[in-house]
């Protein structure tokens, strides 16, 4: 679990220990309860015309990458197009 690698390198290394608090180590035991309910929410909220994406964020360089593919392909599926003029332009001369 990347949480307690996290803490784990709080506490080995010194230069780490300012990050160390008390609620670390009480938040620590509702870890499994936090994931249960992240899965849950996005679950429950994510649909087929409003999707969640759940970017993984252990390397900069792959979440970039993820991120900007999202950024490129999802407006492709949107079909948009320019909405119809309100006028005729052909009608009008200036």
């Amino acid at each position: 679990m990347k949480q307690a690698r996290r803490l784990q390198s709080r506490i080995d290394d010194p230069e780490k220990h300012w990050k160390l608090s008390v609620s670390d180590f009480r938040e620590r035991e509702f870890w499994p309860q936090y994931e249960e309910a992240y899965n849950h929410v996005i679950a429950a909220t994510s649909r087929k015309h409003t999707p969640w994406f759940v970017i993984p964020s252990d390397y900069k360089w792959y979440r970039n990458v993820a991120i900007s593919r999202i950024l490129v392909e999802t407006p492709k599926g949107l079909k948009l197009a320019y909405p119809r003029p309100s006028i005729d332009p052909a009608t009008i001369r200036l």
